[in-house]
C-alpha cells in the first residue's frame, strides 16, 4: 500500500490488506493470488466482525469492502460474487477493475462508461498528475493532458496505458507509474467504501 494508514482501519481489515505486503503490487494481482488472505476472508464470514462495526452503517458498502479485499489479494471470482451485493456504482467499478486486469479493456471501459463518474475521480486525478510528472511515455503524457483538461481522473485513457503496461510495452519507470496509479485507485475506492460501510471517516493523506 502507498497512502492508506492501516492504524485507522479496523484491525481485521488491516490484517487482510497487509497479507500482500507493503510493496507496490504488480500489474495483475490475480497472477500470484495470496492464499492466506483468501483463507482469512473465508473464515471471517460476518461483516460486522470483520469491519469492527455493529451495527454497520451500510450493508451493501460492507459487501463492496469485502469484494475489494478479495480483489486486492488476487481472487477475482470471489470479488465478483461479493460485489453483486454492493451498490450499483461500486459493483460496476469493481467489475471494471477486474475486467481491466484480465486484459478485457473494452468490457472494462463499457462498465466505467455506465457508472459515468465517481467521487474518487477528483483526488485520483490530482494524484495522477503529480505521479506522472514529466514522464515521456506517450500513453502517460496523454493521460496527464486529458486529466489536466477535465480536472478529473480519466479512466478510459488510463485503461489504454494500463494495457500497454500489461503487454510489457512500457519501460520499467512507466510501468511503475501505472502500477502506482492502479494502487492509489484501489486505495481511494476502498477508503470510500469503508467509510460508507462503517460511517467513520478516515484521515486523508
Amino acid at each position: 500500500m502507498i497512502k492508506l494508514d492501516t492504524s485507522q482501519i479496523p484491525p481485521r481489515v488491516a490484517a487482510v490488506l497487509m497479507q500482500r505486503g507493503a510493496q507496490l503490487p504488480p500489474i495483475q494481482w490475480h497472477i500470484n493470488p495470496n492464499q492466506s488472505g483468501k483463507r482469512y476472508l473465508d473464515e471471517s464470514t460476518d461483516d460486522k466482525t470483520l469491519l469492527g462495526c455493529d451495527p454497520l452503517a451500510d450493508d451493501e458498502m460492507a459487501a463492496a469492502v469485502r469484494a475489494l479485499l478479495f480483489f486486492w489479494n488476487g481472487w477475482p471470482a470471489e470479488s465478483v460474487m461479493h460485489a453483486h451485493l454492493a451498490p450499483d456504482k461500486e459493483r460496476g467499478y469493481i467489475d471494471a477493475l477486474i475486467k481491466r486486469q484480465a486484459g478485457d479493456s473494452a468490457a472494462s471501459k463499457d462498465l466505467l462508461q455506465k457508472i459515468s463518474e465517481h467521487p474518487i475521480y477528483k483526488p485520483l486525478g490530482d494524484y495522477a498528475t503529480e505521479e506522472i510528472g514529466l514522464s515521456v511515455a506517450p500513453g502517460l503524457k496523454r493521460l496527464r493532458e486529458v486529466i489536466a483538461f477535465g480536472e478529473l481522473w480519466e479512466p478510459y485513457a488510463y485503461a489504454d496505458v494500463y494495457e500497454q503496461a500489461r503487454a510489457g510495452q512500457l519501460d520499467p519507470a512507466g510501468e511503475r507509474v501505472v502500477r502506482s496509479l492502479q494502487c492509489r485507485e484501489f486505495e481511494l475506492l476502498f477508503a470510500y467504501c469503508l467509510e460508507a460501510a462503517t460511517g467513520r471517516k478516515l484521515a486523508r493523506h
